[in-house]
């Protein structure tokens, strides 16, 4: 995932609340189109679940989206095996594990793509941008991790300080720090 992806979707995200309820709407719906029939055919907990919306030759029933019954976290906690596609569509990069137990406690595990994170992202800074707030850090956040994770993933030989974080190395640290400097200076010269 590069820089230019990231940029891509920014644009496209800050173009399209422009556009007018129709358009939006078919493109909205052309998008999750895909994505439904990906889970559909991909996804084993999703193939009888979304099976009401659709018709015999694929396409999708729309008025019949209401009545599919909300995810739970109890469903996503039991079946989250059931839930992660065989292969994900070409461009969705690595992916990673990440695990909350939110308020509940109940520990959750849900998987994500490098360009599910990617658009998380985006739409994180465009709500920044919405609210005139200073997202600055999280530019550098992100590419501080990003550096740091790739650096320490490719590598990454020697350990950092294996009793507290065990796979953090040296080559990450740097990694990272590299990562933080590059995306200050993009942020300066893109946003200043």
């Amino acid at each position: 995932m590069n820089a230019s992806v990231a940029q891509r979707l920014l644009d496209g995200l800050l173009e399209s609340q422009s556009w007018r309820p129709a358009v939006f709407a078919a493109e909205q719906r052309r998008r999750l189109g895909a994505v439904l029939s990906f889970a559909r055919a991909e996804v084993p907990f999703y193939r009888r679940r979304l099976e009401p919306l659709f018709r015999g030759d694929g396409s999708i029933v729309w008025d019949a989206w209401d009545e599919l019954p909300v995810l739970t976290r109890g469903e996503l906690a039991r079946h989250a095996d059931a839930m992660r596609p065989a292969r994900l569509p070409p461009g969705h990069g690595e992916t990673r594990d990440f695990t909350t137990s939110g308020t509940t406690g109940e520990p959750v595990t849900v998987r994500m793509s490098q360009f599910a994170n990617v658009v998380s992202q985006c739409c994180q800074f465009r709500g920044h941008l919405w609210n005139g707030l200073d997202w600055s850090s999280d530019v550098l956040t992100w590419f501080g991790d990003t550096g740091g994770y790739f650096a320490g993933r490719f590598l990454g030989r020697r350990k950092l300080y294996e009793a507290v974080s065990p796979k953090k190395t040296v080559e990450g640290l740097i990694g990272g720090l590299a990562g933080s400097v590059f995306g200050a200076v993009l942020a300066h010269f893109w946003f200043l």
